[in-house]
């Protein structure tokens, strides 16, 4: 038998217990069967629970129409527990059936129980059968052959033919409805929160009413459930304390319950529809990744914190996304704010200025409001923000990089010998973190770099600005930085800076770069140079500080000068030097220089070392001559 409704209903959840069927008593001695037939039996009636009731829902009920297939089990008096298997014509009107079958010839009074069940049986005035606790969800009615039902009646012995036998529902009808928002649920388990059996091996008195119910304390739905539909559970006619509780699971295997509290004494006969219920998750767990995230230069910018929602270890499917609204906070460890969600998946807000959240323990909250208006608590986690990852960096480079290729340069003397010798270029501290970071005093943070001028002096700040540096002593320096940013210290790597001193351009030696060796003729330092005078047989000598050089450096020396004598008898010669390169001017021939000028140019090139230092040596070979020095120059060579 079906019932076909057209109205809403609700969802809960199951489990189970069981109980023995009660033993079939020996049949006693039958008499011979004769044909017999029931004509216009009339299904039974099923209304929902009275008015006097609260109600979650609202259906009409109506009489029980007879379907193809439906067969009875007919009880006499004379057979005993045996029954016999009458088989059943529907008839126009669908509210009425013929059974036909046979009965004891000598039988007065008979019981008829449907759905026909083999195994079903009488004794004295108790019947047994079973109801079965997995049933095909039929989308605006229960399933069919289902629904236990009962009729007794009498008749005269040889009568083979009644009329007018009614049904009476011995079970009552659980309704519940698929939320819109769920469009491929597989089933539905039904179960009583007190545990109280609800299918099952189950007998009732021959009135009518229940004897007893062992076995299953919850009924499944299975089959393929419609969103928005609504559908019948057949339960034993029992009190249902505190309530039930539905468990709904897809066809992807994903869970999700719901529950009412409301004690429900089903009646037989009875519907009891309990609306559509806001679905509850099944022991959601939020987990939020947090990562660090950077901009386009690789420069930390902030923080990303992805809130995932798992339920049996899964994502929430797209089916139940937008089954409720949701509030989802991350909180600090002084309980501020600092992400927010509106959603279960996806990345969640920045909130109070929060664009990097500082390593440490978070807490993730929140709440989702189902569409029946149900608010909802989450359990609460714990994330872990990492510590932060970001480069400190210096840069900078001197004549010597150019030529060597060193310090990010290119090889090249041209380059080298277009720089100052004493002098440090591109000079920077660095650390790969956005200045908005840097700048937000919600953030520890320290930077500091170091450069060491060399000689024990050193500098220091906390800019990542450094302007080049002239003058700088011939030695090596060093360039470093630190930076502490959310407890973590990272150093920079080294930059070792060689200032040789070359090139070295001097156009006019001075007396406070020089130093003498060796002074037994006249010497002085004016504007055009160094200009010596002999006072006889002597040398004299002028030395310039040794070089700076990492390693043997190709270079090349020279200088321009002008020789000058009165006398025959004079004679000069001058020698200039860098370490093992010598470039001599001697002239030998009094006659060259016999009141005249003479305008020499001399260089020559190899290869110099550390500490190698210039010298300019004059000789004079009597008193008058003179030589002016104009110009002295060492470059890469």
């Amino acid at each position: 038998m079906k019932k076909y409704f057209f109205t809403a209903a609700a969802l809960l959840i199951a489990a189970s217990c069981t109980r023995e069927l009660p033993e079939t008593p020996s049949p006693v001695n039958e008499g011979e069967l004769v044909s017999f037939t029931i004509e216009n039996a009339r299904g039974p009636v099923i209304a929902p629970e009275d008015g006097s009731r609260t109600q979650l829902g609202n259906l009409t009920g109506s009489v029980v129409n007879w379907t193809a297939g439906d067969n009875a089990l007919l009880f006499d008096n004379i057979s005993g527990c045996k029954g016999h298997k009458f088989t059943g014509t529907p008839q126009s009107d669908a509210t009425k059936i013929n059974f036909a079958g046979e009965v004891d010839e000598t039988s007065t009074e008979y019981w008829v129980l449907y759905p026909y069940n083999s195994g079903a049986s009488k004794s004295g005035s108790v019947i047994s059968t079973t109801l079965s606790a997995t049933q095909t969800a039929v989308a605006g009615s229960f399933a069919d052959k289902t629904a236990i039902s009962f009729a007794h009646g009498t008749r005269t012995p040889g009568q083979e033919v009644v009329d007018g036998l009614s049904f009476s529902n011995l079970c009552s009808v659980i309704a519940i409805t698929i939320p819109t928002y769920v469009e491929n649920a597989k089933s539905v388990v039904i179960t009583s929160n007190s545990g109280t059996a609800m299918a099952g091996n189950i007998s009732f008195n021959t009135d009518g009413s229940l004897n007893s119910v062992s076995g299953s304390s919850s009924v499944t739905l299975s089959g393929t459930l419609s969103a928005g539909a609504t559908y019948f559970a057949v339960v034993a006619p029992k009190e249902y304390a505190n309530g039930f509780t539905l468990t709904l699971t897809t066809a992807g295997n994903n869970t999700y319950s719901a529950s009412t509290t409301k004690t429900i004494d089903a009646q037989p006969g009875m519907i009891y529809p309990l609306g559509t219920l806001g679905v509850k998750l099944n022991n959601p767990v939020m987990n939020v990744d947090i990562q660090h995230t950077t901009d386009a230069n690789g420069n930390l910018n902030g923080t990303a914190a992805d809130l995932r929602i798992k339920v049996n270890n899964q994502d929430i499917p797209a089916e139940l996304v937008a089954m409720a609204t949701w509030d989802i906070v991350l909180k600090n460890s002084d309980n501020v704010i600092v992400r927010r969600y509106d959603g279960p998946n996806g990345t969640m807000a920045k909130a109070n200025g929060y664009d990097y959240l500082p390593q440490g323990t978070y807490t993730v909250s929140g709440t989702y409001t189902t569409l029946d208006g149900k608010v909802r608590t989450l359990t609460s986690n714990t994330a872990t923000s990492p510590a932060p990852t970001f480069d400190v960096n210096v840069t900078g480079y001197t004549s010597y990089d150019c030529y060597k290729g060193t310090n990010g340069q290119t090889a090249s003397v041209s380059n080298a010998n277009a720089k100052d010798g004493s002098s440090i270029y591109g000079m920077s501290a660095s650390v790969t973190i956005s200045a908005d970071l840097m700048n937000d005093s919600k953030y520890s943070k320290s930077f500091t770099y170091s450069y060491d001028q060399g000689a024990g002096v050193s500098i220091s700040g906390n800019s990542t600005s450094i302007a080049d540096k002239s003058g700088q002593s011939w030695a090596p320096h060093t360039l470093s930085a630190s930076c502490t940013f959310d407890g973590k210290k990272v150093d920079s790597e080294t930059r070792n800076l060689h200032v040789t001193g070359l090139p070295f351009y001097c156009p006019v030696p001075t007396s406070a770069t020089w130093e003498t060796d060796l002074n037994t003729g006249e010497a002085r330092f004016d504007n055009d140079g160094l200009f010596i005078r002999s006072t006889g047989l002597n040398e004299y000598a002028r030395t310039k500080t040794g070089f700076y050089c990492p390693e043997g450096i190709g270079a090349k020396i020279s200088a321009d000068m002008r020789l000058y004598a009165k006398s025959s008898l004079s004679q000069i010669q001058i020698t200039l030097s860098l370490g093992s390169i010598t470039c001599a001017r001697q002239d030998s021939e009094a006659s060259v220089f016999k009141e005249k000028t003479v305008y020499k140019s001399t260089s020559k090139t190899g290869t110099i070392n550390n500490g190698d230092k210039i010298q300019i040596k004059a000789y004079a070979g009597a008193t008058g001559p003179n030589a002016t020095i104009y110009n002295i120059n060492a470059v890469y060579n």
